[in-house]
C-alpha cells in the first residue's frame, strides 16, 4: 500500500476518496477492502494516517468486471 499517486493527471482523477465512502459507494464491508487491498487488486494511497483510493481507480475496478 505504499504507492504514490501522481496528482499531475487530470482534475477528475485526483479526486480521493476514504475507506468509508467506499464503504458506502459499493456497499461492501471493510474486511472487503482489506482483502482487495492485500490481493493488490485496489491500491490505497496513505496520506497521513488515513488511506485514499483515487476515484479513477475505482473506475476501472468497476468497469473491468
Amino acid at each position: 500500500m505504499s504507492n504514490t499517486y501522481d496528482f499531475s493527471k487530470s482534475e477528475s482523477s485526483k479526486k480521493l476518496i476514504t475507506r468509508k465512502q467506499l464503504q458506502e459507494l459499493l456497499d461492501i464491508s471493510y474486511t472487503t477492502i482489506l482483502r482487495w487491498e492485500k490481493s493488490e487488486f485496489l491500491n490505497g494511497y496513505k496520506i497521513g494516517k488515513k488511506v485514499y483510493y483515487a476515484s479513477e481507480d475505482i473506475e476501472n475496478l468497476l468497469t473491468k468486471n
